[in-house]
């Protein structure tokens, strides 16, 4: 077993995440040390959850003792290529969404957030996960944390939704979500398509998009789309006292 001292480990510390859930979070990005190193450092400086992230799955027979809970709560697939300079322009794609109904758009940001590691973990709450969606979405469309955002319409109601920013000097879909009632009708590959031309008019070499591994259905909508599987991360909630301790802090 590895003799990893807790003084060795990385843990960062989430400022917006800790205040946004009224806990102390942080981040740690695991290798090969020894587990309960980290669960020290945990304790010592009193953080309530960890992320930790993989590259490959943890031993889940890792002794834990009843004070902590780890959770794997995605395996997150990053899939990229270069985009491609489609000929046809594609009419039916807006690009912005500005003075658009935003309970519409809302209501597509948790419909793409389905398989979101929030949502998945109990611990956190449903309430909390559609606040943060919220946020999401208003961030996006305000510009603060995306540089564009699609949107496909019906008449007058937006039938579909992608935002567009900048991740590891590549081009980066965040949010994409189509209603349930134009499901199977392409709009999801004409904003794909239409978030390629933003790629390359913007002068990226490439455009990643992010998906969870057992969404089978996402997986095999991007590799229609030539996009290629660049890693894969393996996300855990490391959560320290037990999960009673926590009921009153969710919203």
């Amino acid at each position: 077993m590895s003799s990893t001292n807790s003084s060795d480990i990385t843990l960062k510390k989430l400022n917006w995440d800790s205040d946004f859930f009224g806990l102390k979070i942080g981040r740690h990005d695991y290798s090969s040390e020894n587990i309960g190193a980290l669960l020290d450092l945990m304790k010592k400086e009193e953080f309530d959850v960890v992320y930790v992230f993989s590259e490959n799955p943890l031993n889940e027979n890792m002794d834990l003792n009843s004070k902590f809970e780890i959770n794997l709560v995605d395996q997150k697939v990053v899939y990229a290529k270069k985009p491609h300079d489609y000929e046809q322009e594609n009419s039916e794609v807006i690009f912005t969404a500005f003075g658009e109904n935003y309970e519409k758009l809302y209501e597509l940001a948790l419909e793409a957030g389905q398989e979101s590691r929030f949502l998945k973990d109990p611990l956190f709450g449903r309430k909390n996960f559609e606040k943060l969606y919220a946020i999401w979405i208003k961030n996006s469309v305000n510009r603060s944390i995306a540089a564009e955002v699609l949107i496909t319409k019906d008449d007058k109601e937006v039938t579909g939704l992608l935002t567009l920013g900048e991740k590891a000097g590549r081009a980066d879909i965040g949010l994409i979500a189509v209603d349930s009632a134009f499901r199977g009708s392409g709009l999801g590959r004409k904003l794909i398509q239409a978030s390629e031309k933003w790629a390359i008019e913007n002068e990226y070499e490439e455009i990643q998009v992010v998906t969870q591994k057992e969404n089978k259905r996402a997986c095999t909508f991007y590799e229609s789309l030539g996009f290629k599987e660049d890693s894969i991360t393996y996300i855990y909630h490391l959560w320290r006292r037990k999960k009673d301790n926590y009921e009153n802090k969710r919203c």
